[in-house]
């Protein structure tokens, strides 16, 4: 393990000036972190940067790779053991609702241990009575839904609503599902793009599209505006990274992505084109993580720039002990590049996006 901490334990004096360079100085540090009632252990989750960097600098110098393994996961990711992440994929797991019924809560596992510092409330997330649900094949982790149809947005029953711009269909308790996304619609307008922007109006029973405006986007004008539809597509497209490169990528490279076909005008990933791109950092396999995938139109339906004939990269969020490593690495470094001179960046995540 002092292997794999060697390149962050030579960067480390210069992110913190401070850090004890002997057993001695790392005694007193940890005397001292004692004396100001943080706790009496470097395993503490709340401890300042300082302790953790030193129960890291500690332990690897010591050359225990088992406790420096435990000791960076406790200290630079807050990693907790939990029965209900033992069989669990990295993501989002719900968990069971202690007064009986659907869950209303979910925690994050990563590595088969807990990464979130308890149970989250979806609540929180998405509004008053939202559920957690289990994963299905268009989301790679469990979710917490809308709760839109169960507390108070059918406010007439079961029918048709207008909901966050779209015509949505209420059933019962279930999400809210969409019947149109009142999405932009772009067609040929001779030398430029003509696009056609539609908004949801109305009430239940009878909500609908209705045309808002046109606007042209030529050499000398262009214009573009939020469309949530094209938004929940990008969201669903990045979470897939968390899915990494084993075991679901034979799964993903079938993926077929329901928000894509949702948005206006509707795409979807060309079947086939997803490419996995993993790097090792710190000797974790894959710490790096980012697939890539080309897109193409549904058919018969208009090309734009945003939806047609393009590439996507998603790159995975923080999941493992690498990647908190150099999340850590708070320090702002050049940039080196003439286009930008003067500019600075997270000295961690410019030394991620060069391998």
């Amino acid at each position: 393990n002092a292997e794999a901490c060697a390149e962050l334990l030579k960067e480390l004096p210069a992110d913190w000036p401070g850090m004890p360079k002997t057993e001695g100085d790392i005694q007193k540090a940890c005397a001292a972190g004692d004396s100001t009632g943080a706790g009496a252990t470097l395993l503490e989750e709340e401890e300042g940067q300082g302790t953790m960097v030193a129960a890291l600098a500690a332990r690897a110098s010591a050359g225990d790779a088992a406790a420096a393994r435990e000791l960076l996961d406790r200290a630079m990711v807050g990693k907790w053991k939990d029965a209900r992440c033992a069989s669990q994929p990295d993501g989002r797991t719900c968990v069971p609702n202690p007064q009986g019924g659907r869950s209303e809560d979910y925690i994050y596992c990563s590595a088969q241990k807990r990464l979130s510092l308890g149970e989250i409330h979806c609540s929180d997330r998405r509004g008053p009575m939202s559920r957690c649900v289990e994963g299905d094949t268009d989301r790679a982790n469990d979710y917490c839904d809308d709760p839109f149809c169960r507390n108070g947005g059918a406010y007439a029953g079961d029918g048709l609503y207008c909901h966050r711009g779209m015509v949505v269909r209420c059933n019962g308790q279930n999400a809210p599902a969409i019947v149109d996304s009142c999405g932009n619609r772009c067609h040929d307008g001779g030398d430029c793009t003509v696009t056609d922007y539609f908004t949801c109006a109305g009430n239940n029973p009878n909500p609908y599209c209705r045309f808002d405006r046109t606007s042209a986007d030529d050499e000398t004008a262009s214009e573009s505006t939020y469309q949530e539809s094209t938004a929940r597509a990008f969201a669903e497209l990045a979470n897939l990274a968390v899915c990494g490169d084993a075991p679901h990528s034979p799964g993903l490279k079938t993926y077929s992505c329901a928000a894509c076909r949702a948005d206006s005008p509707s795409w979807d990933l060309v079947l086939g084109s997803w490419r996995p791109v993993g790097m090792t950092d710190f000797l974790e396999r894959h710490a790096i993580f980012a697939y890539v995938a080309r897109t193409t139109l549904a058919s018969g339906r208009p090309v734009s720039d945003a939806s047609g004939g393009a590439c996507i990269v998603s790159v995975r969020g923080s999941v493992d002990t690498a990647n908190w490593v150099r999340d850590f690495q708070l320090r702002h470094v050049s940039l080196n590049k003439s286009s930008c001179p003067g500019c600075r960046v997270h000295h961690g995540f410019r030394d991620m996006w060069l391998k």
